[in-house]
């Protein structure tokens, strides 16, 4: 049978066709190189908050069932413990900080799951405070048992590496001491190894510190450092001037971090910081409470800038 579509026909169908085709594999390589470069691995933190009484369930043993984690409260001191099938198991800190902390409305406990060492269990993450003092521990499942395999009376601690390939590492520190005071830790065969010595870079932490002084500043800012990305929003900004500082005094109380988003050589590029400060009324002293402001960071070109910065 004699086709009806003349030769001009079939050669225009030929070429668009053609056409259609490049411009498909052209933005197929566009997708794939955008999804590269902003890769995130298949991780996903679990953050959770615990106060007085409450509840996560999770798989905290690696067995595929869920477990309960209770916080409660006995003779003013929290005790955690986890409920696996038919087993029960106390968190016990060890010494010389052999406690979970004491509880405070003011300065409530705070409790994250994170996996550390890439073995879909998750450790727990806890900073609380006794006596004024700063306390962190962290809990991981060993076998058949929940261990305290690092604690220390520092103010800030942090997962880095989080969201890319790398075996992560935890770093914990007190923000007004020296850099050479920061510990770093990594999950190196079986077990949690020192590597301090490597002296890694806390990238976005002079940010970090610019806002903690400028948020215990006891008068609002004449003008602010060069700390903020292009991108960031008035709101944010517009929060470090609307702190009512003429009625209320801040205290930093301790801070934690972890980067959110790598690139495709492995290189972290956001972070989130969750810094918590004490909010004291300067006409009432008793009246006080915690404030947790999140500040997001960002790189722009070579320096780690802040993004945005949200209040609780």
């Amino acid at each position: 049978m004699k086709s009806d579509v003349s030769p001009k026909v079939k050669i225009v169908l030929y070429l668009l066709f053609f056409f259609c085709i490049i411009a498909s594999l052209t933005l197929m390589t566009i997708l794939y190189k955008a999804e590269k470069d902003n890769f995130v691995p298949d991780a996903k933190p679990v953050f959770s908050q615990l106060k007085d009484s409450n509840v996560i369930n999770c798989d905290l043993n690696g067995d595929g069932n869920n477990d309960i984690l209770t916080l409660s409260v006995n003779k003013n001191k929290y005790v955690a413990s986890i409920q696996c099938g038919h087993s029960n198991y106390i968190l016990n800190p060890t010494r010389p900080l052999n406690s979970l902390g004491n509880s405070s409305k003011i300065d409530p406990i705070h409790l994250k799951l994170l996996d550390l060492n890439r073995d879909n269990i998750p450790e727990i993450l806890i900073q609380s405070s006794e006596d004024n003092s700063c306390l962190q521990h962290i809990f991981s499942w060993c076998t058949d048992d929940f261990k305290d395999v690092y604690s220390s009376t520092n103010n800030t601690l942090g997962v880095i590496d989080f969201s890319n390939n790398k075996t992560p590492r935890f770093v914990s520190f007190d923000m007004y001491q020296s850099i050479d005071s920061i510990k770093e830790y990594m999950y190196i065969g079986n077990a949690y190894k020192d590597i301090s010595y490597e002296k890694s870079t806390i990238l976005g932490l002079n940010a970090i510190k610019s806002i903690i002084d400028i948020v215990e500043n006891p008068y609002e800012p004449d003008e602010i450092p060069d700390i903020f990305h292009n991108d960031v929003d008035y709101y944010s900004k517009s929060i470090l001037w609307r702190l009512a500082k003429n009625n209320y005094s801040y205290k930093f109380k301790d801070s934690f971090f972890t980067d959110t988003k790598s690139n495709s050589k492995g290189i972290p590029t956001e972070y989130n910081w969750n810094l918590r400060f004490l909010k004291e009324n300067k006409n009432d002293k008793n009246d006080i409470k915690q404030i947790e402001m999140t500040v997001y960071i960002r790189l722009q070109d070579d320096q780690y800038k802040i993004s945005g910065i949200s209040l609780d």
